[in-house]
């Protein structure tokens, strides 16, 4: 009884120490990608659990598993890598469901870029939105986000308007207004991919407190 109870704790701590690590940089999906490298990739396993940061789980260490878990088959957009963890996005019909998935657990997919870059395109976390207009040569690209504090009347906005540089599937956005506010975008399959530099110890150049230009657009429907 005893050798199991100490097993017991060895693996729970080895657990922890996996959980804390992977967490270093966080899952967070209104900060999703925290990387501008991302690719597709499919679930392998029949069953895929998510799990989430220890913060949004009320733990000071360790992730927890949460009640989103994917299915084989899925294709999933994955993001920053930590240990044997990878931060990953299922992109739905109309929402996005993000967490940490052991990343052996993936494999990679390649899937074309699809519809171009002009166009209407919002972010399915966050209100976000994106235009980009103008002939090929000569993009011009506008982001408008907002977001409320926790007083509902302290509404932060942020944007960025430029010429938009495009040199195959990706692209660069420095604000006219505002040279540290630069935006990298990234041709995904049907998606746009925004990365503007905010992480858990930065915020973006490009608009107020915990307000970040990142994340996954999809075209609007007509």
């Amino acid at each position: 009884m005893f050798v199991a109870r100490m097993m017991g704790a060895i693996l729970l701590l080895i657990s922890l120490a996996v959980g804390s690590s992977a967490a270093a940089a966080s899952c967070e999906p209104t900060l999703f990608p925290q990387t501008p490298g991302v690719t597709f990739a499919t679930v392998t396993v029949q069953k895929l659990p998510l799990f989430r940061d220890p913060e949004a789980c009320s733990r000071s260490v360790g992730l927890c598993p949460g009640k989103a878990y994917l299915l084989k088959g899925d294709r999933v957009i994955a993001a920053q890598t930590q240990d044997s963890f990878r931060c990953v996005a299922f992109v739905g019909p109309s929402r996005q469901t993000t967490g940490w998935v052991r990343a052996t657990d993936l494999s990679p997919t390649t899937v074309a870029v699809s519809g171009g870059w002009k166009g209407a395109w919002t972010r399915l976390v966050g209100d976000a939105r994106l235009d980009i207009s103008g002939p090929r040569d000569a993009y011009v690209a506008s982001f408008e986000a907002s977001g409320r504090g926790a007083d509902p009347g302290n509404v932060r906005t942020g944007g960025a308007q430029g010429r938009l540089t495009v040199t195959g599937d990706r692209a660069r956005l420095t604000d006219r207004g505002n040279p540290a506010c630069r935006v990298d975008l990234m041709a995904l399959g049907p998606y746009l991919i925004a990365h503007d530099g905010a992480s858990d110890e930065a915020n973006s150049a490009c608009g107020g407190m915990g307000i970040s230009l990142s994340g996954v657009y999809v075209r609007q429907r007509r």
